[in-house]
């Protein structure tokens, strides 16, 4: 809907700029056939005008506006050279990843087996998985009970954890 009206408004605005150049274009008649009949009183107010000094402040208005609508379409150019740039990068970055339909499932005979990877050196091994020592209560919900406070009496015990097999 917007972009009918904004479609609709540029027409207008071209068209009348067609006008405004054509009018412009047009020679101007003669002052002795101007003088042949007598001028009204309309005729009269527009001879008043300084047709000179409209046209040049009409020339500047109209070179001004021009000017600004340059700077503005090549804001908009570069809005979108950018938004371009992005989704190519964008499609760039995609088509960089290995996908189901380029990985090669199955690798040719002659192809040598790929080797394992090497461990870094300057690391040292794993630690080797080890038992909690027997100290350790094995049920990881159970907490030792608190120290029971004088006068009051004392609850019940957890029930002992099961051993492991």
């Amino acid at each position: 809907m917007l972009v009918v009206f904004l479609f609709q408004t540029l027409l207008i605005f071209a068209i009348g700029a067609l006008l405004v150049l054509l009018v412009r274009a047009l020679p101007r008649l003669p002052a002795q056939e101007a003088h042949m009949h007598k001028p009204d009183a309309f005729e009269r107010l527009l001879s008043r005008l300084p047709m000179e000094r409209l046209d040049s402040a009409w020339s500047g208005f109209l070179e001004k506006t021009l000017r600004r609508l340059r700077v503005i379409l090549l804001k908009i150019d570069n809005l979108l050279n950018g938004s371009l740039e992005r989704v190519r990068r964008h499609e760039k970055q995609k088509l960089a990843k290995p996908t189901l339909a380029t990985t090669d499932l199955f690798p040719k005979a002659s192809a040598a087996p790929p080797s394992p990877p090497e461990a870094p050196k300057d690391f040292p091994p794993l630690p080797v998985h080890q038992e909690p020592p027997p100290s350790v209560p094995m049920n990881p919900s159970w907490s030792p009970p608190a120290p029971p406070k004088t006068g009051e009496p004392q609850p019940p015990e957890p029930p002992a954890p099961s051993p492991r097999a």
